[in-house]
Parts: structure tokens; C-alpha cells; sequence
């Protein structure tokens, strides 16, 4: 219930087996209802969009059938699928364009060729050599741009019917909405060039974003994301045995202290949570974010090199896979000797399984599968 609130806080309890409000999609607040049937669990939950909603991501039976065979497990997993699922229908694509350029133009082959040659003329004139791939069936093409760091971006465009008084439809890896100003002003090269121009620009403003990002990476033993791409502003680092935090940092301002998420046994959170609180003061946004992080909770990162020779347990103690409906392991053993880490909902269900198990409220009172050390978890949301 607290990680559905730090995501999504206008999404409320509606009633004993229900949650309604808003999530963000695609940058903005989408009306949606989430039901649990009467005695069944949150895979067979029913999602309720707004028309607005529903008409851009279409049917919602292949979200329920999403969330079906995703067996999730909590309401956090349902909003989580369908975040992701609402998200790949609103980027430029088959769905979204209406498939083959015929189909989008009534069947009519004339009007869908011409669009076609306008797309190969306007990517003449831009040059071919900031194009990357083409896609004739749906009008579109992926153009590429490099940052001021060299690093290499790619920008799918859609040309969509009525273009070029309809603006065309743009998609790229960016940690925040890219919108084009359109028309756009007038440029030598043409349309899609004034595109890519503002394409570059929004490039630039990212730049100490993912500078910070970079340092980050270098310097510190990351978890997750594994793979990072532009669109990421998440870095889960280690600071000790067991112990990691978790960072977002505000991709409009990333110089700021970011939001930070201490994951681990509760001896070794609690001091770090109590160091931010008295020296977040001390935070200066002109430093880097990851020196001002290790001055204010007085730790170093752990390096990359530590992955050889510290102890830390990735996986769930219990079902031995590191992500569960997208969220990680959570709960630490207060053992220092065991230190096992655990998803809350998989405690949760262990728990609630023991002949000795207690509960006083959401409360429920057991023991570590590992060293029977006292272990408490509340009732999932």
C-alpha cells in the first residue's frame, strides 16, 4: 500500500476490493477503477479506463489476459501491467497507426502511396544520412541524432494522415514526454529536419541527467536496472552487506537531493535514514549527486569490483527469483548472521502458513524460513 501511494497517489482504496483514482500514463493522470472479484485474487482483476483511455489502447480484454498470465499477485503488479501495457499502445506503432499505410487511408492505395513518396522526399531532403531505418508500410522512419557526449539516440517518427497539417506522431527513450512544437519554424532542410532539431535540443537538456547517471554507473556496485537506457532515472546502488538504496533522481532537475529508498535490514537502514534527515541541509545541487549522496549519509558506494568479494543476497529467500510483479525483494532478516532477503508478499504468504503464525490487526507474527529469527509483515493491499 505505501510503494502504490509513493507511485501513483491519487489511486485510493474503493471499498474492501476495490481501488479507483488516477495513474500516470504517457506523462498524464488516466482515470481507472481496479476490481477484485469477491474471493478471487488480483490476477483476475477487472481494469476500468476512461474513454479517452480506451480509445487510444483499444480493447481491454488483451490487458485481462495480460494480467491473467502474469498471476499477480497484488494491486501493484495489476497497475504496474497496466502502465506498461497502456504505454506500448500510445507509442507510434502498428496498433497505433492502424497497421498497413492502405488500411489507415480507407483502402485506398493512391492516397497511401502518395503519403509514402512524401515521406522519401522529405527524407531526401533531410539527408540520408541522419536516417536509420524506414517503415514504408507504416510511414514511418527512425531518424538518429548524437548528443554533445556522442552518445547515439534514436527518434521513430509516424507520418500520420492529414500530414503536414497533422503533427507527426514521435516516440524516443527519454526519461520525460518529448512533445514537438508543430508547425514547426521553417528550416532549410525541411520538416522532419526542424524535427530532429527539436529532437537534439531535448537531448541537450538531458545532459546533466545522464551525467550524474554516468558517474553513478562507473563508480558504484548497481543492481538494477541491469541494462539501463536514456529513459532511466533509477539507480539502485550498494552501501553495505545486504543494505542497498535505491535513487530517482528528477530528470528536470537532477542536481537535486533525489528521492531515496533504503532497502535492508533494519540496523543498518535505520543510521542512513537518520543521517539524510539531519544532513540533507548539506546538499549542494552545483556538486555531483553522487559525491553530495555519500557526504550527507557519511558511506561510500561500494565499486563495481565489490560484486567479487561482498555478501549480498539478490534473490527472494523464498521463491528465488530477484523480481515479483516487477518489485524486488524488500524485506532483510534482522539476523546480521542470515541477512536473507525476502519479497513482502512471498513473507506474507509463508507466514500466514505457520501453525504458530499470529496476527493483531494487518499484522501478521512469525519467524525467518532461514533462522527462526522473529519476522512481522502486514497484510498486502
Amino acid at each position: 500500500m505505501e510503494r502504490l501511494l509513493e507511485r501513483h497517489p491519487l489511486l485510493c482504496p474503493d471499498g474492501e476490493d476495490a481501488y479507483a483514482g488516477y495513474v500516470m500514463i504517457g506523462g498524464a493522470d488516466q482515470a481507472v477503477r481496479i476490481v477484485r472479484p469477491r474471493g478471487g485474487g488480483w490476477a483476475n482483476a477487472v481494469v476500468h479506463v476512461s474513454p479517452a483511455l480506451a480509445a487510444a489502447i483499444g480493447p481491454t480484454e488483451r490487458l485481462h489476459d495480460r494480467i491473467q498470465r502474469s498471476q499477480c499477485k497484488t494491486v501493484m503488479g495489476v497497475v504496474q501491467e497496466l502502465v506498461e501495457y497502456a504505454q506500448q499502445a500510445l507509442l507510434p506503432g502498428d496498433e497505433d497507426t492502424g497497421g498497413h499505410a492502405v488500411d489507415r487511408f480507407g483502402g485506398d492505395d493512391t492516397a497511401a502511396i502518395a503519403m509514402q513518396t512524401l515521406l522519401v522526399e522529405e527524407l531526401d531532403v533531410l539527408g540520408w544520412h541522419a536516417v536509420s531505418s524506414v517503415k514504408l508500410d507504416r510511414i514511418a522512419a527512425v531518424l538518429t541524432a548524437s548528443d554533445s557526449y556522442g552518445v547515439h539516440h534514436q527518434l521513430e517518427v509516424v507520418l500520420p494522415v492529414g500530414y503536414p497539417t497533422s503533427a507527426p506522431k514521435v516516440a524516443a527513450a527519454l526519461p520525460t514526454l518529448f512533445e514537438i512544437v508543430w508547425p514547426p519554424a521553417a528550416h532549410r532542410n525541411g520538416r522532419l529536419a526542424a524535427v530532429l532539431e527539436q529532437f537534439v535540443a531535448e537531448l541537450e537538456r538531458h545532459q546533466r541527467l545522464w551525467r550524474e547517471l554516468r558517474l553513478i554507473d562507473e563508480r558504484c556496485w548497481v543492481l538494477e536496472p541491469t541494462h539501463p537506457t536514456p529513459k532511466d532515472v533509477v539507480r539502485r546502488v550498494v552501501v553495505g552487506n545486504n543494505t542497498s538504496v535505491q535513487l530517482t533522481l528528477d530528470p528536470n532537475y537532477p542536481g537535486l537531493l533525489p528521492e531515496c529508498r533504503f532497502l535492508g535490514p533494519e540496523h543498518t537502514v535505520g543510521p542512513l535514514r537518520t543521517r539524510l534527515s539531519l544532513n540533507s541541509v548539506r546538499w549542494d545541487d552545483q556538486r555531483p549527486v553522487l559525491d553530495n549522496f555519500e557526504a550527507v549519509l557519511e558511506v561510500e558506494c561500494l565499486p563495481p569490483a565489490a560484486q567479487q568479494s561482498v555478501d549480498f543476497a539478490l534473490e527472494c529467500g523464498i521463491c528465488y527469483s530477484y523480481q515479483l510483479d516487477g518489485v524486488i525483494p524488500e524485506r532483510v532478516c534482522e539476523d546480521k548472521r542470515c541477512a536473507r532477503a525476502f519479497h513482502a508478499a512471498c513473507l506474507y504468504e509463508y507466514i500466514k502458513g505457520l501453525p504458530e503464525v499470529r496476527q493483531s490487526f494487518g499484522t501478521f507474527f512469525g519467524s525467518c524460513p532461514y533462522c527462526s529469527t522473529p519476522l512481522t509483515v502486514k497484510l498486502p493491499s
